[in-house]
């Protein structure tokens, strides 16, 4: 019994040492040692946001099971011919891109994309996401107008 109260007495002092020189603003030094600071600076940069080269290509399902809902765009860029746009949006596997509407004026071209379900999804599918692209035509050559997404929750 007195053995265990000398290492409840022991732990108590180590606990107590170590706390004491925790709280202490003193610095010690020992004799003929420097102590030098160093101060560490990092930046983190954000990787650019995937576009349309990473997604996986689609084309537009009509057939799309319900529900058919718009969604945001990831991406809006002007197609290499000047007559198309590339757009992509953020799904699942199961996700397909139902529709893309395209209203054209003078000055801007505004897009709206709609996902549903697959037609063949009638399994569980994965919750992770996935990246799908499709490239659309325009009736004119986009020219200096201006993309825009017409999303709107």
């Amino acid at each position: 019994m007195r053995f265990h109260h000398l290492l409840v007495a022991l732990s108590v002092l180590t606990a107590l040492s170590a706390t004491s020189a925790c709280s202490s603003d003193e610095q010690i030094v020992s004799e003929g040692s420097t102590t030098t600071a160093t101060t560490v600076t990092t930046s983190f940069e954000a990787p650019p946001a995937p576009g349309f080269d990473e997604a996986r290509q689609v084309e537009i399902d009509p057939s799309a099971q319900e529900p058919i809902t718009p969604v945001p765009l990831n991406s809006l860029e002007p197609g290499p011919d000047g007559r198309s746009i590339q757009l992509t949006v953020w799904g699942d596997p199961c996700t397909v891109i139902a529709a893309v509407d395209i209203a054209e004026a003078a000055s801007e071209v505004v897009v709206t994309a709609s996902v549903g379900r697959s037609s063949g999804a009638d399994v569980a599918c994965i919750e992770i996401a996935e990246l799908l692209g499709t490239t659309v035509a325009l009736d004119d050559p986009l020219g200096d107008r201006t993309l825009v997404d017409g999303y709107t929750p």
